[in-house]
């Protein structure tokens, strides 16, 4: 059993598919025998079930990296999201959402975002060197954060 918990199998020493040690990886060594040539590193296989002790070729597909990537989705708890600032359809982790009404789909989205602009100097309040206290950007900091605290009530 791997430390990822697919099962090992040993005894392949000089198997174009094996690791230096003569280990492969089970549902690999199926998959390649099912389409009858061996497999490359950039055939990755995806378990359909999620399981990655279910073996089964019903239950194995071959796929690219993007592929893989977008069915795992499924198993693992993404939402949806759409940038608060660009429109941009983006995913992330549901542990890594505290509010889901501003989101950002970069850093600089974030810095652009228009509540981020000081109003007076036209520079990024949060990422500026002189961080504006006049009255005026205090005023409208304050103006900006009750807005925001009204939308997510």
């Amino acid at each position: 059993m791997s430390k990822y918990g697919y099962i090992q199998l040993c005894g392949f020493a000089g198997h174009p598919m094996a690791n230096k040690k003569g280990v492969i990886l089970e549902h690999r060594l199926v998959m390649s025998k099912h389409l009858g040539r061996n497999l490359t590193s950039k055939d990755v296989i995806h378990h359909i079930n999620g399981d990655r002790q279910d073996n089964r070729i019903e239950n194995l597909e071959l796929t690219t990296r993007k592929e893989h990537g977008k069915k795992n989705l499924r198993h693992k708890k993404y939402i949806r999201l759409k940038c608060s600032y660009c429109g941009e359809i983006f995913f992330r982790e549901q542990r890594q959402i505290k509010n889901t009404k501003t989101v950002y789909c970069s850093r600089k989205c974030l810095a652009l975002s228009p509540r981020m602009i000081c109003k007076k100097h036209g520079t990024n309040a949060m990422y500026n060197t002189h961080k504006c206290r006049c009255e005026e950007c205090r005023a409208w900091k304050r103006e900006v954060y009750l807005k925001s605290k009204n939308k997510l009530e």
